[in-house]
């Protein structure tokens, strides 16, 4: 199972894990955030490198354009870094710092 990606609305252009924003609240000294869910866009033609965070166009994605580029299956094909693009989702969540805030 894959895991769950989240954006924070204007903290960050980058999507995460959820790991990555709870360490993002101690970083930051903050409380609570809230995260949009995201979901992989696999209607959009275009992918996603997850290593270098960058949008890919076409065929700059293998073994001679990339030095990190790694096969999903161990032996050639698709980069285990190639990804769909996400999109956002309906469900939103927020996080505390706090394990049980009072109502």
């Amino acid at each position: 199972m894959s895991k769950i990606i989240y954006y924070s609305n204007g903290n960050d252009e980058l999507c995460h894990d959820i790991d990555y924003w709870y360490q993002d609240l101690e970083d930051r000294g903050i409380n609570s955030m809230e995260l949009t869910e995201m979901k992989f866009d696999k209607k959009n033609c275009t992918k996603f490198c997850t290593l270098h965070q960058e949008l890919l166009d076409g065929g700059e994605c293998g073994a001679q354009e990339c030095e990190e580029y790694a096969p999903a299956n161990g032996s050639r094909g698709r980069c285990t870094f190639k990804s769909h693009t996400l999109e956002e989702t309906k469900k939103k969540i927020t996080i505390t710092t706090d394990p049980d805030p009072l109502p």
